[in-house]
């Protein structure tokens, strides 16, 4: 019998407007399910079939919609699929042109939920932050081998969001030679230092990489307040723009030591 997860009565609206979750407040009774992380099969209080998703035990969003196609199977040649897709979207968009690190899977936005995965030049930088992604692992970590072929793939599954999973925290090379402390990436014209084994979630905000170039059209000539500033993406863009002079601010002693290096990286005056 399918593992399934059914729903309250009037609680299938979210998952019928395509909301990728389901809360454990939602549900009316849960069916032969045997492990954490397995698939599931999300039917209404009537029996409607409406999604198949991946199971939490511990989590209040107890299943994470994998597909509204309930006629998928969810299995390697699926995840296959969703990581082609998504680096054939990210291709598309010209990011090989302009930068050598950028996020490759996106959790459900690219039909994997839970997991991120970050392209750091030739490293790349997981996240497996649901139980679904981590029954899914060792799957994905063939994959993203194969398809990719990095020089090193570094976990850093070592957020809070995980226990609320009822994972352990877990850092580390999974595949491949380790990286090195520093690794270089470039953003156009620009080089930054990214700490991928202890920095802030997998080292750099890469969602940020627009805001970034944009800044860099109000900078010439002006003062500038970096606050929060972390390893200093948003200074160092603002100077190589012609910026008169930048304050960073940020709580890490370690971060502003790296601004330093990422000016001198940029050929900027630290003085």
């Amino acid at each position: 019998m399918q593992a399934e997860v059914s729903l309250q009565v009037g609680r299938e609206r979210s998952l019928c407007r395509r909301h990728p979750w389901v809360f454990s407040g939602a549900v009316e009774k849960i069916v032969e399910i045997k492990q954490n992380g397995e698939t599931v099969e999300i039917r209404s209080f009537d029996g409607e079939r409406l999604a198949i998703a991946s199971f939490s035990e511990f989590s209040q969003i107890i299943a994470r919609v994998w597909t509204f196609n309930t006629g998928e199977k969810i299995n390697k040649d699926y995840l296959l699929k969703q990581v082609q897709y998504a680096r054939k979207l990210r291709l598309s968009m010209g990011l090989d042109s302009i930068t050598n690190s950028y996020r490759i899977i996106n959790t459900e936005a690219d039909g994997i939920p839970g997991l991120i995965v970050d392209k750091y030049d030739k490293y790349l930088v997981c996240q497996f932050l649901s139980a679904g992604a981590e029954f899914w692992r060792e799957s994905i970590i063939e994959i993203l081998a194969e398809e990719f072929n990095p020089a090193g793939i570094y976990e850093r599954s070592d957020t809070d969001s995980r226990v609320k999973e009822g994972l352990e925290k877990k850092t580390g090379l999974i595949y491949g030679e380790e990286p090195l402390t520093e690794v270089v990436i470039h953003e156009d014209d620009i080089k930054y230092y990214v700490d991928i084994k202890s920095g802030h979630k997998t080292g750099f905000y890469l969602d940020q990489r627009e805001n970034r170039s944009k800044i860099r059209n109000y900078c010439r000539g002006i003062d500038v307040l970096n606050c929060f500033s972390y390893t200093g993406g948003f200074g160092i863009a603002a100077l190589t723009a012609g910026a008169n002079h930048v304050t960073n601010i940020d709580s890490s002693s370690d971060s502003l030591k790296m601004i330093e290096k990422n000016m001198i990286l940029n050929n900027l005056d630290i003085s």
